[in-house]
């Protein structure tokens, strides 16, 4: 449950009264950066197309209007990951932006905004390989970190690392108008498994 407070004054300190306040949240996502620096690039999240145009993934969530008591207003709505993902949308930790406008009687406003972060998990794990292209029967070096929230490492034990074997398939298909189109599928094939802990200073 998120939980906002609001305290609305005027210039001399007295609190306002009868006011309104219409509030919208929205999200974008939020990428893990808390690694400790050590010069080695740990990938964190879902899979990402890194050809296609950076987006932050924005998304109008919801809108909502309450009112000041005593110069005081509470904002406190349930935030379902769940529901703030798309159907075809992996898990993702996400920043939520809260922005409020407040509107006294004489039909002045003023607007505020405030933003926290809503983590899909209670720790990251980030992985990392010496190698970005392999050739057939070489080895690579893979190294897995785990921090928690805070970027402390954190030692998390059971994690599965699945290994996938990639192709792209070139399809030729036929349109509607006859005429014919290209395209390139990406199929995953698993390759291998393995399950492991991290020590404690969150490494594998």
């Amino acid at each position: 449950i998120a939980s906002l407070e609001i305290q609305a004054n005027y210039y001399f300190g007295v609190p306002l009264e009868k006011s309104k306040i219409n509030y919208t949240f929205s999200s974008q996502d939020y990428y893990f950066d808390k690694f400790p620096v050590s010069g080695e690039y740990f990938r964190v999240g879902p899979e990402r197309d890194y050809w296609l145009p950076y987006s932050y993934n924005d998304r109008f969530l919801f809108r909502g209007e309450t009112e000041l008591e005593q110069g005081r207003a509470k904002i406190s709505s349930l935030l379902d990951m769940a529901k703030l993902l798309r159907s075809d949308e992996k898990p993702q930790s996400k920043i939520i932006v809260v922005d409020a406008t407040l509107t006294n009687p004489q039909g002045q406003s003023v607007s505020v905004q405030k933003s926290f972060i809503l983590h899909a998990g209670q720790f990251y794990l980030g992985i990392s390989s010496d190698k970005y292209f392999l050739g057939k029967n070489e080895e690579a070096k893979i190294k897995i970190k785990a921090a928690d929230i805070q970027g402390a490492p954190k030692r998390v034990g059971n994690i599965n690392l699945n290994v996938y074997k990639i192709d792209w398939i070139y399809s030729k298909r036929q349109e509607a108008t006859g005429g014919y189109g290209y395209k390139w599928e990406k199929r995953k094939e698993l390759a291998k498994q393995y399950n492991f802990n991290t020590d404690g200073n969150g490494e594998y």
